[in-house]
């Protein structure tokens, strides 16, 4: 199935260069399948292509969603940075939950 997806995805780019939202979902795609060098060129190649025929910047994003792969940080399949919280939880001799 996820073959499938990816082949679909990789014709629908190709014959739309300058959606940025199907790049993102290709993008994704090919990241969650571990395919991270791939998802970079693909933005890559999206940049070259907005940059040289239309003088724009990816926008925001698609440009998250490159830094994201860049850091290697955690998405789930709709795109979501999955962060840790940073929280220290704590429980007290009582018994009490305190978030710091």
């Amino acid at each position: 199935m996820y073959r499938e997806v990816l082949t679909e995805l990789a014709a629908l780019t190709a014959d739309n260069p300058y959606h940025e939202g199907l790049h993102a979902q290709y993008m994704r795609a090919l990241y969650l399948n571990g395919r991270r060098a791939q998802a970079l060129e693909l933005f890559q190649r999206l940049r070259v292509n907005l940059v040289n025929h239309l003088g724009l910047e990816p926008g925001p994003m698609a440009q998250e969603l490159h830094r994201s792969i860049l850091n290697a940080e955690s998405i789930d399949a709709q795109g979501n940075l999955r962060r840790p919280t940073g929280d220290i939880v704590r429980m007290s001799s009582s018994g009490a939950v305190r978030v710091y």
